[in-house]
């Protein structure tokens, strides 16, 4: 049996993805990451990022992209 992800609110997921993201290089100005509800078929997660503000340089989305991402399969949105 496979096990339920423990699910979030979204103001939890986005508050913790700004405490992910803001001390990854060129995110020290970050003031708020805004995720979105995805619709997976089967089990994958049911969010991701959609907006970082004030918006990020590239490699600095990357940064915060690769440090959030573990996030995603750790909690379900609510």
């Amino acid at each position: 049996m496979v096990e339920k992800m423990p699910e979030k609110t979204q103001a939890f997921l986005e508050a913790e993805c700004l405490a992910i993201a803001k001390p990854q290089l060129g995110c020290g100005d970050l003031e708020a990451v805004r995720i979105r509800r995805l619709h997976p078929t089967g089990s994958g997660p049911n969010w991701e990022v959609a907006e970082f503000n004030p918006p990020l340089q590239r490699v600095a989305e990357m940064n915060a992209l690769k440090a959030i991402a573990p996030l995603t399969g750790t909690y379900a949105l609510i």
